[in-house]
């Protein structure tokens, strides 16, 4: 005679008798933690300087250094200090793609501020050139 209380194979598990279902698989409860994504930093940090680097080398032409000062300001405040922002907004797109993202308002004013100094950089270098480009 069966137990009251028995599953379809007959016999209370844990009583010495065969489970329930014998194919019955125990499964523990899974607890994943969950990633925070967090903005970037690195790639805005060396966008930064980059363009400050850039700017500074079109400082040095406008107080009289050579014409060579305006391209490589224009350069690094141009296409390098905008490729590292470019990078920096891949990353910071797969961190926001997390299930929790803290973004920060320190990082987003960095970020414009950076893009503000690199076209600063990119209007005065490119002026530099234009006025030497007109004089030879």
């Amino acid at each position: 005679m069966a137990a009251p209380f028995a599953g379809p194979g007959g016999s209370t598990p844990g009583f010495g008798g065969a489970p329930a279902d014998a194919f019955a698989v125990e499964q523990r409860p899974v607890v994943t933690a969950i990633s925070q994504g967090r903005p970037p930093r690195a790639w805005l940090i060396g966008g930064g300087v980059v363009a400050l680097l850039g700017l500074t080398a079109v400082a040095l032409t406008l107080s009289g250094g050579s014409t060579v000062f305006a391209f490589i300001g224009w350069l690094l405040a141009g296409p390098a200090a905008f490729y590292l922002l470019a990078q920096h907004t891949v990353a910071d797109m797969q961190q926001r793609a997390r299930p929790v993202y803290a973004g920060s308002k320190a990082v987003q004013g960095t970020y414009w501020t950076v893009v503000v100094l690199g076209f600063v950089g990119i209007a005065i270098g490119a002026w530099q050139i234009a006025e030497w480009a007109g004089r030879l």
